[in-house]
């Protein structure tokens, strides 16, 4: 009698450890996830290795939220295109991102599309290769982020950025007066 008793609690806590290990799996996988959704403003986001320079969540409380929600959208668009032409993903790059948002102030005060200073948004960005996509949609569309990114679709030389070698990518929308503003800069660092 003894040894079924012994038995059946080795039984038990070899089911109790799988499940107390399928929990904290489960657990460490949802917290990831969910981290991993906030953090997309974040230099080199790479699923849930975070690098030193993670911990600026300053874009979450920045003035233009409606903007930096227009850059997600942009943003996941493109890499849909991409998977769907069985790319990698570009990663995000929060010093491509307030590049691209300086960019926009820079179009908007002119009010008109331009890619002056484009080496030095590249330089700034401790770019080794670099393109740049710019774009201005009407405000009155209810998907800017959608628009800008068929726009660089269909013409030639805006996809072959989106379809290029890249490994980063950042992107800002901005709205002022008739349009919703973007840049998009793509871009290989370090040797």
């Amino acid at each position: 009698m003894m040894k079924i008793k012994s038995k059946s609690l080795k039984s038990f806590n070899r089911l109790f450890l799988r499940i107390v290990v399928f929990i904290a799996i489960s657990f460490s996988v949802f917290i990831c996830f969910n981290i991993s959704r906030i953090k997309f403003s974040l230099d080199t986001y790479n699923g849930c290795k975070f690098s030193k320079d993670d911990l600026n969540y300053d874009f979450l409380f920045s003035a233009n939220i409606e903007g930096d929600w227009v850059a997600q959208q942009a943003f996941d668009d493109v890499n849909k295109y991409r998977n769907s032409n069985r790319l990698a993903n570009y990663e995000w790059s929060n010093k491509a991102f307030k590049e691209a948002q300086k960019h926009n102030e820079e179009q908007i005060r002119s009010g008109r599309i331009l890619h002056e200073d484009f080496s030095k948004r590249c330089e700034n960005i401790g770019a080794w290769s670099c393109a740049e996509n710019i774009a201005a949609v009407w405000n009155t569309s209810t998907t800017p982020g959608t628009d800008a990114v068929n726009m660089w679709i269909n013409s030639a030389g805006h996809r072959r950025n989106l379809e290029g070698s890249y490994k980063y990518m950042g992107v800002a929308g901005k709205k002022s007066g008739k349009y919703w503003w973007f840049t998009a800069i793509f871009y290989n660092s370090g040797w």
